[in-house]
């Protein structure tokens, strides 16, 4: 094992792609694309929360990347990466605010002299979050842009276009927590400095690494001597310990947010099920209701049934007494129906 500074710490984040060899081991195995030159952009800059924690560092980087003409030559292009990384689950505006500064960055504009006409430069956003997204189930998720025609057919001739990409952009998408022993590719594999399983308990900023990743893997050992370097730079470690607080505070807040919504949830659960009964007990008085409605109007038709038959015996001559013992009822209940 090897003590490596947590990348996914923005303190570290930085140091990390402060350095332009294991900015471009990152970068390249992302995009799939050999980096060979990177320019840091000037809008690079740290995000506080509402709650105050540090939770997104966004860096821009003009890269020089090796592409393919349309005769399959390899070219010289640069485009534009955004690389934003956020420990805690951010607001999806924000990252498109961010986007929306780079397509207007006047930097990022570039004169075509064969068209006279300006364009952006192609951009690739790709976000590191510690966090999940959706029900994407993938490490490290591709969204890539296609030209196609009015059929679904991808188009070959005229691609890429200048016009497009000025207007469009792909991403990549990493989801940390999705981050496994089970290495399929060389970006997985790169990306295993952020593998979270690797932290130091109570001191996250800290990883044990799994040293035997880098054997016989020159890239992956530039990228781990990075990391162990951070401890040599105090001002940066200094920065560590703060933001492991921040972190600490942050996950007690999330904590406590995360048991009041459960608590909410159960007394809303409670409140349903109050309300359900109480329905039910409503319902219930309404069937009650309709039988006793139906209970009075039987008793009506009997009581009027029972009259006639008490007034045409009354009428042969035969005395209350005489009524009330045949009907089987109380000479007060005759007397009753007889004044009705």
């Amino acid at each position: 094992m090897i003590t490596i500074g947590n990348p996914i710490f923005d303190s570290v984040f930085k140091f990390f792609l402060a350095d332009d060899t294991a900015a471009r081991i990152l970068l390249s195995a992302l995009i799939k694309k050999k980096v060979t030159k990177l320019e840091t952009r000037k809008n690079e800059f740290m995000q506080k929360g509402d709650n105050g924690e540090i939770s997104v560092m966004r860096i821009d980087f003009g890269a020089h990347i090796i592409s393919q003409d349309a005769n399959g030559n390899d070219v010289d292009q640069l485009i534009i990466i955004e690389l934003q990384k956020a420990w805690v689950n951010y607001e999806v505006p924000r990252f498109r605010r961010y986007l929306g500064q780079n397509y207007i960055a006047s930097e990022n504009i570039f004169h075509d002299a064969k068209d006279d006409r300006d364009y952006g430069l192609p951009i690739i956003a790709v976000y590191i979050l510690n966090h999940r997204v959706g029900n994407l189930t993938e490490p490290v998720t591709y969204l890539n842009r296609k030209y196609l025609d009015y059929d679904g057919n991808e188009l070959t001739t005229g691609v890429p276009d200048k016009f497009g990409e000025s207007l469009s952009h792909d991403c990549i998408i990493v989801q940390v927590p999705l981050l496994s022993d089970k290495i399929r590719n060389r970006a997985e594999k790169i990306l295993q400095v952020f593998n979270q399983k690797f932290s130091v308990a109570k001191k996250g900023f800290k990883m044990q690494f799994d040293d035997a990743l880098t054997e016989g893997d020159s890239d992956m050992q530039k990228i781990v001597n990075r990391l162990s370097m951070v401890f040599t730079d105090d001002y940066t470690t200094e920065l560590m310990i703060v933001e492991n607080e921040e972190y600490q505070l942050h996950a007690e807040h999330l904590a406590a947010k995360e048991e009041l919504a459960e608590q909410k949830e159960k007394i809303a659960e409670q409140n349903a099920i109050l309300m359900a009964k109480e329905q039910e007990l409503v319902q219930q008085k309404k069937m009650l209701d309709e039988k006793d409605k139906q209970m009075d109007e039987k008793d009506k038709q009997f009581d009027a049934l029972l009259s006639t038959s008490i007034k045409m015996l009354a009428s042969a001559g035969i005395s209350h007494e005489q009524i009330a013992q045949k009907l089987n009822i109380s000479v007060e209940k005759v007397e009753e129906l007889m004044a009705s």
